[in-house]
């Protein structure tokens, strides 16, 4: 038995998500019904029956992450579609992972670590974020997540260039005697 499969079965079932809800993501992530089925036995008796998830908001789809796992810290199933690289974590560090409440980010403050934690958000961060917080689907996730990149990279690429517009015309535009070094003649 999978551990993470056990935690992640007794977490929702403690949370009053439908037994139905889990096993659908369950097996939309690949587990096999085998597998899923032994965990339940596994979590034993009486499964709670209500139709919503307790402290999670209503939409007029439905419930807001009902049933896809995430939001559940360690005990989250990463479906596929999250798991990769991500530009947004790797670029915009803590910003990002204050946004996200992944606070290991704030890692990045400390030296000689920072640079393992830069990476790390750049592997993991989308993992993390998608255990953090409840997200609708996994196309909802993966909306906000390039909207992250985007700004990433623009906040990263526009800067530096237009410091090296400025410098450029600074000196164009700056008149030869201030880059003149020589000393007046003297007569």
């Amino acid at each position: 038995m999978n551990e993470q499969l056990f935690a992640y079965v007794t977490d929702g079932l403690a949370k009053g998500i439908k037994k139905e809800a889990l096993e659908a993501n369950l097996l939309k992530a690949g587990w096999q019904k085998e597998v899923v089925d032994q965990a339940f036995a596994q979590a034993g008796g009486s499964f709670p029956g209500s139709s919503t998830l307790s402290g999670i908001p209503q939409t007029a789809q439905g419930v807001v992450g009902a049933g896809n796992g995430s939001g559940l810290g360690s005990a989250s199933v990463i479906p596929p579609g999250v798991s990769g690289w991500g530009w947004g974590p790797f670029l915009l560090t803590w910003i990002w992972g204050i946004a996200h409440k992944v606070w290991i980010s704030l890692l990045i403050f400390i030296p000689f670590i920072g640079w393992i934690m830069w990476i790390m958000l750049g592997v993991k961060g989308r993992e993390w974020a998608w255990r953090a917080q409840r997200w609708e689907s996994v196309d909802h996730f993966n909306r906000v997540q390039r909207k992250w990149s985007m700004w990433g990279v623009i906040l990263s690429v526009i800067p530096p260039f237009a410091i090296l517009l400025i410098f450029m015309i600074l000196v164009l535009f700056a008149g030869p005697s201030s880059l003149d070094t020589t000393p007046p003649p003297i007569y």
